[in-house]
């Protein structure tokens, strides 16, 4: 039994990230990093006799227990002044004491999800999609590799890698909030002090928790108000009435009757689509559209697509008699 004798919460700083296998005590969670480097740690608990630690790092949902040598090998104190836990691993230098709270609004809103979709087939499809958490990343080393580059270090042609390239210190599946990293060189990476561990997400799937839990909840807003929803079934969860949602990219609407959505399919009726899909995790940039329509906008942004559809209409108004003109024509009214 864990009997905290703090009188005052204490925030710490991680020297490096370490996986919870690499603990010397049996944890809860042994296939999760217990913290990340510079990520904000929270001490919750201390024993006695012998001392132990318990800790909750920020971007973990696990509570690993350090010995009192792991304790102070693995973290350092951190600097907090009114509610401010300061990290240079942040873009504005901090993170607060708010935005753990805010991290259990996003966990909590999941679970409720997660409990609704029992009864909503297209809000299941959506949780399919994995709101809460960033884009996958297959290049992250494995906690074996770990062990054996601690134990033997590592390799020459790692160290100039293609499996362990410039950007696997991307997290593979992690929450938003997760400090997020500008793309390395490769000998930027290899010269890290934490290579090749993991310490952040892509720029793009960054946003603080609040920012995660508005996403969501606007998302989850778009599917309420798409056709095909009984709204009936969301019950205790009071969400906006709107116009009848519509794909941004098509203008037409998005029948969640026919959402069904399969990891890596090429076929999904609905998708998660960005209007710049190199913009960052935001309720303004991302909305629910159709697969379809996801495909073909592909890398570019909506400023780029309207530019496209601008230049095409002054093509097909020199063009207006010429058979390109005539096929276009007759496609459209068959889309129609």
């Amino acid at each position: 039994m864990f009997r905290c004798f703090v009188s005052t919460m204490t925030y710490l700083l991680p020297k490096k990230t370490v996986h919870a296998r690499e603990l010397s005590l049996p944890q809860s969670q042994n296939n999760a990093w217990a913290f990340v480097y510079r990520v904000p740690v929270k001490l919750i608990s201390v024993s006695k006799d012998p001392q132990r630690f318990r800790i909750n790092s920020f971007t973990a949902t696990n509570c690993p227990i350090l010995t009192s040598e792991e304790y102070t090998r693995y973290l350092e104190p951190a600097v907090v002044e009114d509610g401010k836990i300061f990290t240079d691993a942040y873009p504005r230098g901090y993170v607060t004491e708010t935005d753990f709270d805010d991290r259990d609004r996003v966990k909590r809103l999941m679970k409720d999800l997660r409990r609704l979709s029992n009864d909503i087939p297209a809000l299941k499809t959506f949780l399919t999609m994995q709101p809460a958490s960033t884009q996958g990343n297959t290049r992250i080393i494995t906690f074996d590799d770990i062990r054996k580059f601690d134990e033997f270090g590592v390799p020459e042609h790692i160290r100039y890698p293609d499996m362990y390239g410039h950007d696997s210190y991307i997290f593979n599946r992690t929450v938003h909030h997760a400090p997020p990293h500008p793309i390395f060189t490769q000998e930027e990476w290899r010269n890290h002090h934490c290579f090749p561990r993991p310490i952040g997400v892509r720029s793009k799937d960054h946003a603080t928790p609040q920012e995660t839990y508005d996403t969501i909840m606007e998302l989850v807003t778009q599917l309420y108000n798409s056709e095909g929803i009984d709204k009936s079934k969301f019950v205790g969860f009071p969400l906006e009435d709107r116009a009848v949602h519509r794909c941004r990219f098509c203008g037409e609407v998005v029948d969640m009757s026919r959402a069904r959505s399969m990891h890596g399919s090429e076929t999904n009726y609905m998708e998660l689509c960005h209007r710049n899909p190199n913009g960052r995790f935001t309720r303004d940039n991302l909305y629910l559209g159709h697969g379809v329509c996801n495909r073909m906008q592909g890398g570019c942004t909506e400023e780029q697509i309207v530019s496209n559809g601008i230049r095409l209409m002054r093509l097909l108004e020199r063009e207006k008699d010429s058979e390109l003109f005539k096929a276009a024509e007759t496609l459209a009214k068959l889309l129609d």
